[in-house]
């Protein structure tokens, strides 16, 4: 009976620690009785401010230009919440017909404004859609009318109300607007369809609420800075984000570019929204990513800006969520040998494994074509020896980019001495546009701001590769249910161990990756928003730098 009232005593706490309901996936803490009890479980992540206020009307927006389904694109595209105001520009990106900025809103002032592209091509007769965007909730849309006397038969189910005022070169001019009433979903608007290349204007969108109201201004909690959209956001806006690991402690999770709620930019992605993989019933992911728990089980922290996960769907049905630390600006991925390399992998419906690694990436070399290996001055172990990158043993492998190269970059994780289940059979994360490059070699001192150079730069565009990877429980005994290993996942310890590091697989569960079947043998991602990488895919990616709100390295 003691032991059980110590349990319920432990459960307890832990929910006077956690207000949200405790999901069967995510809660763990460390007495063997609440481990029994709680054996594939896990804290749900912190409520994002999204479940606490109306998120924009505008969730995710996107065009087609030429055949559909071929590339998604988001280049001068911008949405700009409750900033339909004299004074706007109506288009931040590539116009054909010079600046115009409004001067009367008219009966829509404050409403939404989706800047969209404004070039002879997208108005041309025959276009595919050229516009979609999602609508969170019932909404009506407005479209600011350009091309004079012309009207397609599509306009036809909308209604013409009122009209707003914008200048141009000096001149003012009338635009009428036609509104329509839609449903929460996606909205796709073809192009305006003139019937000479020569064209005209494209129409430019607007945003209210359900009956024609400027949209929900969100609320901010007292004593917070207030956020401004389009705006780097406040500190404590991305301190939300966050979950609780099974030590107990509260680490940064994934978060989208750009808040959902303020839309203010964080200034970093992390790739794949791990929804992708499930959610339960209350909505929250089946497995949710710990940026810098298994760092700190090793004694170590790493910068959070650097934490990417891709998310993709296996052959088998299952869902797998890889998470490596891989930055793309800072010095740290010259000098550093072992970054965070942790899985989880669901069925659609309940968590299937969860494990944690700090991967070994071996020596850092430069581009393959020289393969030199970088000997970068000052680099210390964690014992604060200099490191010979000669001396590293060679299984894994980071490989950046030098002068006089786009800085392209293959990373390449050790798949020997793990005893976790999870075995990466020739695991690749590849990195096509990073920030940053070496400026000098082989001693990489100091770095090359690539995006300066060009904002293709993000460090967002990132593809994988891969052999027959693998994770099975019970193929080292131990490896099965929860259990506890060194942060390196190379030998079992006790869940009191200092470093013990929590690791999780299901009962009989094994999955087993084939390389890509595509041509390529690469899986890409296309979508900006979500970011699902797609293994069957020819090798065709986009910008994902939304808005350009991602920031060059200072």
């Amino acid at each position: 009976m003691r032991w059980l009232l110590l349990t319920l005593t432990g459960l307890l706490m832990l929910e006077a620690c956690n207000s949200e309901e405790v999901s069967p996936m995510h809660a763990s803490y460390r007495s063997g009785v609440g481990r029994a009890l709680l054996v594939a479980a896990r804290f749900v992540p912190l409520s994002s401010p999204a479940e606490h206020e109306l998120p924009t009307l505008v969730s995710r927006y996107g065009y087609w230009q030429g055949a559909q389904g071929v590339l998604e694109q988001y280049e001068n595209m911008q949405y700009r919440p409750r900033q339909f105001a004299a004074g706007l520009t109506l288009e931040t990106g590539a116009t054909s017909y010079g600046t115009q900025v409004v001067a009367n809103p008219g009966p829509y002032a404050r409403w939404d404004a989706l800047s969209l592209p404004n070039t002879y091509i997208v108005t041309v007769q025959g276009q595919p859609e050229v516009v979609h965007f999602t609508l969170s909730r019932p909404a009506r849309v407005g479209l600011i009318w350009r091309a004079g006397s012309f009207r397609p038969g599509w306009l036809g189910s909308w209604s013409q109300n009122g009209s707003v005022q914008v200048t141009r070169s000096g001149s003012t001019l009338t635009y009428p607007v036609f509104v329509k009433d839609l449903p929460a979903g996606q909205v796709s608007l073809p192009s305006v369809g003139y019937p000479s290349e020569s064209g005209t204007q494209n129409y430019s969108v607007i945003v209210g609420e359900q009956g024609g109201v400027a949209p929900v201004v969100p609320a901010v909690p007292a004593g917070q800075t207030v956020p401004v959209p389009n705006q780097s956001c406040p500190a404590w806006v991305h301190d939300q984000y966050k979950a609780q690991g099974p030590d107990g402690q509260w680490y940064p999770t994934w978060h989208p570019q750009i808040d959902p709620v303020y839309w203010c930019y964080f200034r970093h992605e992390h790739g794949s929204d791990p929804k992708l993989a499930g959610v339960d019933a209350g909505g929250k992911p089946l497995y949710t990513p710990l940026y810098g728990y298994t760092a700190a089980q090793d004694g170590h922290s790493e910068p959070h800006e650097g934490f990417k996960s891709q998310v993709f769907r296996n052959t088998d049905g299952t869902w797998w969520n890889v998470t490596v630390h891989m930055g793309s600006s800072g010095l740290g991925r010259v000098c550093t040998r072992y970054h965070t390399f942790d899985l989880g992998v669901t069925d659609g419906q309940t968590l299937k494994a969860d494990v944690h690694l700090m991967g070994d990436f071996g020596r850092a070399r430069y581009s393959p074509a020289t393969n030199m290996v970088a000997n970068v001055t000052g680099c210390k172990d964690a014992a604060g020896n200099l490191v010979d990158q000669n001396s590293i043993r060679d299984m894994g492998s980071r490989t950046l980019g030098s002068p006089n190269t786009n800085g392209y970059e293959p990373w390449v994780v050790d798949n020997e001495y793990n005893v976790t289940g999870f075995f990466p059979n020739f695991f690749s994360v590849k990195q096509s546009f990073p920030m940053t490059r070496c400026a000098v070699v082989p001693s990489c001192t100091s770095l090359q701001d690539l995006m300066a150079l060009d904002p293709v730069h993000s460090g967002s565009e990132r593809f994988l590769e891969y052999g027959p990877t693998r994770v099975v429980a019970g193929d080292h005994g131990q490896n099965v249910g929860v259990y506890y290993t060194d942060p390196m996942g190379a030998k079992f310890v006790g869940s009191s161990v200092t470093g013990a590091t929590r690791q999780f697989i299901a009962s009989g569960f094994r999955s087993t990756l084939t390389s890509p079947p595509d041509p390529t043998g690469y899986c890409t991602a296309r979508d900006a928003w979500g970011v699902e990488f797609k293994c069957q895919l020819r090798f065709l990616t986009g910008d994902k730098n939304l808005e350009h709100s991602l920031k060059a390295p200072n």
